[in-house]
């Protein structure tokens, strides 16, 4: 007596002629040569852009603890949510986040020596990373602040780019022959 073995689509393929033969036809010797014809299995609609970037060309004042606001959201896609007007992401759903910012800001009271420091943390006040830079030049100058991290978050995580200076710090264009460049750039991106 021989055995069937049941043929079944695989997920988020599509078969247009034929179904992938499930057995090990040496194990089972019921298995045909070709398998059945199956229906075309459409694929789920994916998201296309799980991603966020934005960023700002003007001179923008951040109190020391308050989020830094990008008003100029270049490119959103699904999984997150941004509110302009207060600079907070919301996680719409778990997964891997890569968070990468870019930020040249000099302090209020800049001398040599003032630190620059920015913080990527949620709501609740959790810290998830934080870089800095010195101005070690003997005028005031802005400086550029760089950093990354990966997290894997729960769904709904609201968090931000914090200014943890110790003080109020000014995000500052760079200024070119081309005209002004960013100030503040933030990308974050699911990646799993």
């Amino acid at each position: 007596m021989s055995q069937s073995v049941p043929f079944e689509p695989q997920t988020n393929t599509v078969h247009v002629n034929r179904c992938p033969c499930s057995c090990v036809c040496s194990s089972y010797p019921s298995c045909p040569i070709y398998p059945p014809v199956c229906p075309p299995v459409m694929p789920k609609p994916m998201c296309t852009t799980p991603a966020l970037y934005n960023q700002s060309t003007e001179s923008i004042t951040v109190n020391e603890g308050a989020a830094v606001p990008l008003p100029n959201v270049v490119k959103i896609g699904c999984d997150m949510a941004y509110d302009p007007t207060t600079g907070m992401i919301t996680v719409t759903k778990p997964g891997v986040y890569l968070f990468q910012w870019n930020v040249l800001a000099q302090a209020a009271s800049a001398t040599q020596g003032t630190p620059v420091v920015f913080a990527l943390q949620n709501t609740a006040g959790t810290v998830y990373a934080t870089s800095g830079n010195v101005n070690a030049g003997q005028e005031p100058a802005p400086v550029l602040v760089s950093g990354s991290t990966v997290l894997c978050l729960p769904a709904d995580t609201t968090l931000a780019l914090y200014n943890r200076s110790g003080a109020t710090v000014t995000v500052t264009p760079a200024k070119g022959s081309t005209g002004a460049a960013f100030s503040v750039g933030l990308t974050a991106v699911k990646i799993q």
